[in-house]
């Protein structure tokens, strides 16, 4: 008999979703909880098949196309980066990688779970002034 791997929690239902990086403790503690929801705060951000199609699409229109090497930093932008909470529901990250900033968008869902929602380049310019640094 052949025995067969239970998925870890983390994993299960998540099908076509990539775990992209994970999120500090500070950043975290910068957006409320989905009110009603007895979820704990999620610690990972996840790439959904229909964010990772909109990049694809996006890419080269208005910006720079992004290369398989961007994503490969994901992690270390968000563990890294000067962050800004953007109302109560998103997190920006931006952080700069060799000599180009970049942008991290981060979403909670009703269900206190992270999702990307938005990864790109920025001009220097862009990036806000208010913006906190993540304790290391």
């Amino acid at each position: 008999m052949t025995a067969v791997a239970i998925p870890d929690p983390a994993v299960r239902n998540r099908i076509g979703e990539i775990p992209v990086a994970a999120l500090p403790d500070e950043p975290r503690s910068g957006v409320r909880p989905a009110s009603g929801s007895t979820n704990e705060m999620g610690r990972v951000i996840w790439l959904s098949p229909e964010t990772a199609l909109k990049q694809l699409k996006h890419e080269g229109e208005k910006r720079k196309p992004l290369r398989t090497d961007h994503y490969r930093r994901l992690p270390e932008i968000v563990a890294n980066g000067e962050w800004q909470s953007i109302g109560d529901r998103h997190l920006a990250f931006y952080h700069r990688v060799d000599s180009a900033w970049f942008r991290v968008v981060a979403k909670r869902t009703a269900k206190n779970e992270f999702y990307l929602k938005t990864f790109h380049p920025c001009d220097r310019n862009r990036v806000p002034s208010q913006r906190h640094r993540n304790n290391r």
